[in-house]
């Protein structure tokens, strides 16, 4: 080759060789940061996934403690323990109080192993106002009278506000979820109902950790401050913890994981001390694992913003898979760029052979061959980012002409179709919600569709192939360029089925009276403040009916409780026979029940009453024989507020007790 051309030659392979390099490092950041996209999703994914488990604990620890707490026996015997602690000088109290204490303990033993069990809680603790003065941990009852202002402000809350509340908190034994509500009683002195104190449902972080992790096939811990575990914690107990505990992890102490072996790793791995939101990926036993972290607060740190976390929620997920995945496509980008280098090297040098009109057709060629092999590699790496199946939630992306992108192929297993159905038909999947649902989905997806980044949820039902029917706790989210450019959403689909069947379950316990299936108070109470705000609104007044069986003491004396338990249902089957289905019945407390019935005047009311009575009186009780109500009635008036009602209707029935008994009375 002659000189000039051997200079032509150098100059155009240093060019080529410079857009080659270029080329390979965009595709490079570009792939890099799409996987670091990727990541920072998946952690905040298992961010929410912790947040929602820990709820979905919290209220199952309200319900837990409501049902307790709606025991009327529970409700006395607390009662009972608070007079008897004042009247022994306040704190553990003495002889009286620790005999009340022995029976409640025994009241709750047994039911309390059989709930734990079904459940999955640790502790029950009656707490007396104000503040939080321990009356009976039923979990450690030798452990009573300490006083927890300071430590236990979920208490010290319900027992000023006399409102339920649930959290993360750290107690004198040790930390737990939990929820607080207030307890009521009857005082028998003088039939009031009154404030007696608050009491505790709580379980343990693992529980929570294993609903978080096990879906998402991924590792978590709690880690927690020795701060603050030496502020709460009992010194024995806390020895006791730490003795328990592996070496502490990144400078804080572990309190819950579903893989203890893998601490050590992470302890080599982690920065010391709290941090907020991070993620990183690092080896764990030579394999990549994606590492998140993020804060936990507790109950006064989630009130307060100013207070600062009380340790850190650790997860680890195994990504080899998308790690592999980015080498290959660098090692294609790589590859890509070389073949086009020594292809262009080749057309350059024998194009300066064949004359510049040869080497421009062959440039041209080359210049094709570039384009296509750019074509590839960005197919490629769209492939890659659609490839993140690492959940075993139904996740879809949505291009921005609604049109299904890519769908997990766990859709089958929520619904019974074929991922095929629903790329096929765009519109399928709203086919397949529940018809009462489907017009709240079709708002819910109008409003998101093109709108904020932020994730939006719903929950619904939806109809699988086989005609069952499952709940769906489902997330979308607009996705956008860093420019802004809207380029779809993203929808995650979780079948969430068997945490709804709980909560309902747990819902009846918590509004009915467990013996008799009637509302208890708490709900009766709610149902007659909202009637009362209708009846306002709208000038429809309504009427209340409340009996009480006569000389029922002699039921339980003669017969046992078991036999005056059967006859109170037996009573409230009679009730339902004669109220109509608008009318609500509640058992008010031992053998007094309650009768709201909306739209109801006067004549109306006494006219069930009167019939109510001669039902019951002319029933023969399977195994008490004859028996007898009182009746009181009253009417709702337009000065009444609740209270004025309630003792209207309760000073009617026992002014038909004191003239005589199985009688219906007006107030």
């Amino acid at each position: 080759m002659a000189k000039k051309s051997v200079r032509i030659f150098i100059v155009l392979s240093l060019l080529f060789v410079s857009l080659d390099i270029i080329f390979i490092l965009i595709n490079y950041y570009s792939s890099k940061k799409a996987l670091d996209n990727q990541f920072f999703q998946v952690g905040r994914e298992i961010e929410a996934a912790f947040v929602q488990a820990q709820q979905a604990t919290e209220q199952r620890m309200l319900q837990i403690a409501t049902f307790v707490a709606a025991d009327p026996e529970v409700q006395q015997l607390f009662l009972a323990g608070k007079k008897a602690v004042a009247a022994e000088g306040g704190g553990s109290g003495g002889e009286l109080a620790a005999a009340v204490r022995m029976k409640l303990y025994r009241r709750l033993a047994a039911s309390r192993d059989k709930l734990a069990a079904e459940y999955d809680f640790r502790q029950l603790h009656f707490h007396l106002g104000p503040g939080a003065l321990s009356f009976l941990r039923v979990h450690a009852p030798e452990k009573f009278g300490d006083r927890m202002d300071t430590v236990r402000k979920t208490v010290d809350t319900v027992n000023q506000t006399r409102q339920p509340v649930s959290g993360f908190e750290t107690g004198r034994i040790y930390s737990a979820i939990r929820g607080v509500v207030p307890v009521f009683a009857e005082d028998q002195a003088d039939f009031r109902q009154v404030y007696v104190g608050a009491l505790e449902a709580g379980t343990s972080c693992q529980s929570t950790l294993e609903n978080a992790a096990e879906p998402r096939h991924i590792g978590m811990a709690v880690l927690l401050t020795l701060d603050h575990l030496t502020t709460h914690l009992w010194p024995e107990y806390l020895e006791k913890f730490v003795r328990g505990r592996s070496a502490p992890v990144a400078g804080l102490l572990l309190k819950a994981t579903t893989d203890p072996g893998i601490m050590p790793i992470l302890d080599n791995v982690l920065q010391p001390g709290l941090q907020a939101f991070s993620w990183q990926v690092a080896e764990i036993a030579s394999v990549p694992h994606l590492i998140v972290r993020f804060p936990l607060y507790d109950f006064s740190g989630i009130r307060n913003q100013s207070l600062p976390p009380v340790g850190s929620i650790v997860a680890w997920q195994n990504v080899a898979q998308e790690s592999e995945n980015f080498t290959n496509s660098l090692k294609m980008n790589i590859f890509y760029g070389l073949f086009v280098f020594v292809l262009t090297e080749l057309l350059l040098y024998f194009g300066i052979h064949l004359g510049a009109k040869k080497l421009e057709n062959m440039v041209a060629q080359g210049r094709l061959e570039l384009a296509h092999s750019l074509e590839k590699l960005q197919e490629s790496e769209a492939k890659f980012e659609a490839m993140a199946e690492y959940s075993v939630d139904w996740d879809a992306w949505h291009g921005i002409d609604g049109q299904y992108l890519y769908i997990t192929p766990s859709c089958k297993e929520i619904s019974g179709y074929p991922r095929e159905v629903f790329s096929q038909d765009s519109e399928f999947f709203v086919s397949i919600i529940h018809p009462d649902d489907r017009q709240r989905f079709l708002d819910h997806r109008k409003q998101h569709h093109q709108g904020a980044s932020e994730p939006a949820e719903i929950t619904f039902r939806i109809l699988r192939k086989d005609g069952e029917m499952r709940w769906i706790w489902h997330k979308c989210q607009a996705m956008f360029t860093d420019d802004g450019t809207w380029q779809g959403r993203r929808t995650t689909n979780r079948d969430v089925t068997a945490l709804k069947e709980a909560e309902e379950k747990l819902q009846r316990l918590s509004t009915t009276d467990p013996l008799t299936g009637a509302y208890n108070r708490r709900m009766f109470m709610d149902i007659l403040s909202r009637e009362m705000t209708r009846s306002g609104r709208y000038g429809e007044p309504f009427s209340l009916l409340m009996f009480d069986l006569d000389h029922f003491k002699r039921v339980n004396d003669t017969y046992g409780h078991d036999v005056g338990d059967r006859v109170l249902v037996e009573v409230v089957d009679l009730s339902m026979e004669l109220i109509r289905q608008s009318d609500i019945l509640a058992r008010w407390g031992g053998e007094e029940f309650m009768v709201l019935l909306p739209q109801t005047n006067p004549d109306m009311a006494l006219a069930l009453g009167e019939r109510l009575r001669q039902r019951i009186s002319e029933y023969r009780f399977t195994e008490a024989g004859r028996l007898t109500v009182s009746i009181g009635v009253a009417h709702q008036q337009q000065l009444d507020t609740i209270d004025s009602l309630l003792k209207r209707v309760d000073t009617a029935m026992y002014r038909a007790k004191e003239t005589g008994r199985n009688r219906v009375v007006a107030g």
